[in-house]
């Protein structure tokens, strides 16, 4: 017991004489110069707003539809058309069925 006493009296004072008490946390900047002189900083809106010439109208990015040239037949369309709706038959079908 008297050993634990011991050394416990003695890591106190050993961690006592160890810690370092910071006074003044800025000691150790105090002969740091200045790189630059501060500047002041302006900044004008006006500068930000886009000029008019540069942005453009919504109507100006339209691509007219014959530029892409499709060629998409009829007959292809329809034969589409039937397929979806046939799978949109047979799935409304099935939810029935499952309904039951």
């Amino acid at each position: 017991m008297r050993k634990v006493l011991l050394t416990t009296a003695l890591l106190l004072m050993v961690a006592g004489l160890l810690a370092q008490v910071a006074i003044d946390p800025r000691s150790g900047f105090a002969n740091i110069r200045e790189t630059r002189a501060p500047q002041e900083i302006e900044i004008q809106i006006k500068a930000m707003i886009p000029d008019i010439s540069v942005v453009q109208i919504k109507t100006d990015t339209y691509s007219e539809p014959g530029e892409y040239n499709y060629t998409i037949d009829l007959g292809v369309i329809q034969e589409e058309s039937k397929k979806q709706l046939n799978e949109w038959q047979q799935e409304i079908n099935n939810w029935l069925e499952e309904s039951k």
